[in-house]
């Protein structure tokens, strides 16, 4: 076969394979009418979201869903730098109802997310993966009304999550489904309320909330739903006076590395609620369940091996 034979085979052979696009980029431009996603005349490319294409947001501009209890982002992901918000909405006049919110992939760097309605109880779920970097708030603000944060996808990364709410309304509540998968986040939580009628809560349907730290401070409330063990061994939890740990029921554990509550450091230990109050440091411990606070590894303790490593290092040295 010729030299140019073998080209044009090549040739026909490569213009059969599937060409594979990348997603195109799109930034908000916000040059719309109001703030909506859908609104093209918001995207640089002058059209709502569409899959095929990347979208993000920069800077101290809001991003608001539909005001629908069903919305998609039709995009294959959304990205919102530091300064950004992305501000979930639905109008309400009656009973609390919960609205969905749907992602292929949602990334927060440094954003707020605010949840709120125009006027009644509300409930917003975000679906699909998130994932975290920089220090990202949840912000729930909505008169004096129930308002809660759900997510049911996978969460990952890095950084802080801020929990907070606003000073006026009954509930206030950032859930973490059982269907929550958090072996890829590592993220530190801080949760503040805002006065003793309005407690801000951290509820776990799922076993945890990652490999960080946890902070509850004043006026918040975290909540164990589900009836298993919670393993946050590597994870430290320090507590104010005026916050509160539902410890579920009897067959729920909380298993942590360090406790810290109103600045007393707690030994290593099983507790129970009543054991916790007994301290007589503050806090308000409820539910039937318990909290381990690991102990660390002694000399008497670790493997053979790691002993016997341990000693001839030891002879080594003199």
């Amino acid at each position: 076969m010729s030299k140019f034979a073998n080209v044009t085979m090549i040739a026909m052979l490569m213009s059969a394979l599937p060409i594979t696009a990348s997603a195109s980029t799109i930034t908000w431009d916000g040059g719309g009418s109001g703030n909506v996603w859908t609104t093209g005349g918001n995207w640089s490319d002058d059209n709502a979201p569409s899959a095929g294409n990347a979208y993000v947001v920069s800077g101290a501009v809001t991003v608001e869903s539909p005001d629908s209890t069903t919305v998609t982002f039709n995009g294959d992901s959304l990205t919102l730098n530091s300064g950004s918000t992305l501000r979930l909405f639905r109008t309400n006049g009656g009973s609390y109802f919960e609205n969905n919110r749907t992602f292929a992939s949602l990334s927060l760097n440094g954003a707020t997310v605010r949840y709120d309605s125009s006027n009644g109880s509300i409930g917003h779920i975000i679906n699909g993966p998130v994932s975290f970097s920089g220090t990202n708030t949840f912000n729930g603000v909505n008169g004096n009304f129930t308002n809660r944060l759900t997510f049911t996808g996978a969460l990952s990364g890095t950084g802080t999550l801020n929990v907070t709410r606003s000073t006026t309304g009954t509930a206030r509540a950032v859930r973490l489904t059982s269907a929550v998968n958090v072996s890829g986040l590592s993220t530190d939580w801080s949760v503040t309320g805002a006065g003793s009628s309005d407690v801000m809560e951290l509820e776990l349907q799922n076993l945890g909330w990652g490999g960080g730290d946890l902070a509850l401070n004043n006026f918040s409330l975290l909540t164990l739903s589900n009836t298993g063990a919670y393993m946050q061994s590597t994870s430290d939890v320090t507590m104010t006076s005026s916050a509160a740990i539902n410890l579920g029921s009897v067959s729920t554990s909380l298993t942590i590395d360090n406790f810290t509550l109103n600045g007393h450091f707690i030994d290593h230990g099983v507790y129970t609620t009543a054991d916790l109050t007994a301290f007589g440091f503050g806090g308000t411990f409820s539910g039937s369940g318990t909290l381990i606070i690991r102990a660390t590894p002694t000399p008497a303790a670790l493997p053979a091996g790691l002993m016997l490593m341990l000693g001839v290092v030891g002879r080594r040295r003199r």
